[in-house]
């Protein structure tokens, strides 16, 4: 204060805001303090005392029973501007942005439209608490650090909750003379006051050597906090100080708000867009499946196939030993292989790992083509399966310097520095896919019961069928009886008046073949000849009749004989 407003802390204390302000701006301070809360409040105020910075923001709030003054100069060569007619056009782009990394990116170039910051980026938290830059605005002179990845302790357990606590932390310039309060302990409570909402909180020394080393100068940063968790964060860095005044601050908070606000609409809507194609896939697949005489030609032989359904590197269909592969897979030993550890290990119809060899050690060598699997049981027999393959979620990611900070020996005392460069240095995460999302678990149980489905309706044809082939059969046999029953009673009653016929002929020929001429007699023996050929045929069509339950008898036979008989029985026609 000595040296910003002439006035030491000591000649401060005890004493009032007069002074420093004036009657009117004193008057306006006055009406603000019964409405503070946590979240500042601003006022553009003008100091007595002040040399060298003749206008001040005056920034009010209550916390931890404190009432807090903080005045920040206004820096000439920065006058406020606010494009309204912009930012509408940007909240337009975010509301209508179609994928999720347009509306990242339409946030973080909004962001250094405003503050003028040389890099912005919008940083997204993983799971185990590592990040990502997931979009980027810079001078096109920086290097990009999109697509870099950081480890989780990047960010300490204590800085998260800060965050959650205080969206937006600002840094005008790294360089900065931190200057203690005075006095350090409120003599009030005993201990230090708690400067959570606190705009001109000094900032970590490990945190500032950070930004040194990658050459920043000024920063900001905006907390994103989606249900109640920290989303991820908006980083603004500057290789130069940058005073960006509390207005334009506040609208990045603004948009920041207004980002997270639309967020969890974007992302389930773009879950829905992926469950919807994964739907379409599927009827798509159904449709085939069912029009198909054999289902699991339907399952890879057209567009889409199984392996179109989800996101994933390859598929597998093992069916009645036999093995179809789709994309990147294992090799064919090494799909009998897993078959073999999912008949030991897994009773359940529908698997999934993200870690295959976590689970199996000897799966190792499948970590590029399958660190995660997704399985189904085909039930009929165990080696039938349906899988789908994720490779490593990546094979190298970048990481944004060493997983961990240095620590040093400084004076005796162990100290905690940040990475000396962060120049980027690729590492290996094995064994770990990208996750299996609960749709795409539910569509593969879906597609799973539907082919159980089609594998019953064909069970069903198929009994149906040998039902109707059973009764055929049987109906078959009665015909046959009877007609063995027909053709006996037939050959029967046929060669009683054959035998007649042939016996009359044999007593004309005795008896009157003397009064007969040589024509007629020869007509008599060729009668005779035709009664026996008549029998020898009824009793050739007996025999035809029982064929079927008869053992065959294969026998020589002299077709000269054979076609004399036939000419014999044709010579009356041929003549």
């Amino acid at each position: 204060t000595a040296q910003l407003v002439g006035l030491t802390a000591e000649a401060l204390l005890g004493g009032g805001l007069d002074q420093l302000l004036g009657p009117a701006h004193l008057a306006l301070v006055e009406a603000e303090l019964p409405k503070l809360t946590a979240t500042p409040r601003l006022l553009g105020v003008r100091l007595h005392h002040s040399i060298g910075q003749p206008y001040y923001k005056l920034l009010l709030h209550r916390f931890d029973n404190l009432t807090w003054a903080e005045f920040e100069p206004v820096m000439a060569d920065q006058p406020l501007s606010l494009d309204l007619t912009s930012l509408n056009t940007t909240l337009s782009q975010l509301i209508e942005s179609p994928s999720l990394i347009e509306f990242y990116q339409v946030t973080v170039e909004e962001v250094r439209r405003i503050t003028g910051f040389d890099r912005v980026m919008m940083y997204r938290f993983a799971a185990d608490e590592s990040g990502e830059v997931v979009a980027e605005a810079r001078d096109e002179t920086l290097e990009p650090y999109l697509g870099l990845h950081y480890p989780a302790t990047d960010i300490p357990q204590q800085a998260r909750l800060m965050y959650l606590k205080s969206q937006l932390r600002f840094l005008a310039d790294v360089n900065y003379a931190p200057a203690p309060l005075v006095p350090v302990r409120n003599p009030q409570s005993g201990r230090p006051p708690d400067m959570t909402h606190a705009t001109l909180r000094s900032v970590s020394p490990i945190h500032l050597e950070y930004l040194r080393n990658m050459g920043v100068a000024a920063s900001m940063s905006i907390s994103l906090v989606l249900d109640g968790r920290l989303w991820g964060m908006i980083l603004c860095h500057h290789s130069t100080p940058r005073l960006v005044g509390y207005e334009l601050r506040d609208l990045c908070v603004f948009v920041a708000k207004t980002f997270t606000a639309l967020l969890r609409g974007k992302i389930e809507r773009e879950d829905d867009g992926y469950q919807l194609r994964i739907r379409e896939n599927q009827v798509r697949l159904f449709d085939r499946l069912t029009d198909q005489s054999n289902f699991i030609a339907g399952l890879h032989q057209y567009t889409p196939t199984v392996m179109d359904l989800f996101d994933c590197g390859g598929a597998a269909i093992c069916f009645e030993g036999e093995i179809i592969m789709l994309g990147t897979t294992p090799t064919k030993p090494q799909i009998q292989a897993l078959v073999r550890w999912m008949q030991a290990n897994v009773a359940v119809d529908v698997f999934s790992t993200t870690s295959y060899t976590a689970l199996n050690p000897e799966g190792l060598p499948l970590q590029a083509q399958a660190s995660g699997i997704l399985a189904i049981s085909l039930a009929k027999q165990p080696s039938d399966y349906i899988f789908w393959f994720r490779p490593e979620l990546l094979q190298t990611v970048t990481w944004a310097g060493h997983l961990q900070k240095t620590e040093v020996l400084e004076d005796g005392q162990l100290h905690l520095t940040p990475r000396q460069s962060f120049e980027a240095w690729k590492q290996s995460v094995e064994n770990t896919s990208a996750a299996w999302k609960p749709i795409e678990i539910q569509a593969a149980r879906e597609i799973r019961l539907h082919i159980s489905d089609i594998r019953l309706k064909i069970f069903n044809e198929l009994q149906a069928r040998a039902l109707t082939l059973s009764n055929l059969n049987t109906e078959l046999k009665r015909s046959n009886d009877e007609l063995d029953s027909f053709a006996y009673v037939a050959s029967h009653d046929l060669k009683e008046p054959l035998r007649g016929i042939h016996n009359y002929s044999l007593f004309l020929l005795e008896d009157y073949a003397d009064r007969l001429d040589t024509e007629g007699v020869s007509k008599l023996q060729t009668l005779v000849r035709l009664s026996q050929r008549m029998e020898s045929l009824i009793e050739s069509l007996l025999q035809i009749s029982r064929v079927g339950r008869q053992d065959l008898a294969i026998c020589e036979c002299d077709l000269n004989v054979l076609v004399a008989e036939v000419i014999d029985l044709l010579a009356p026609r041929l003549e």
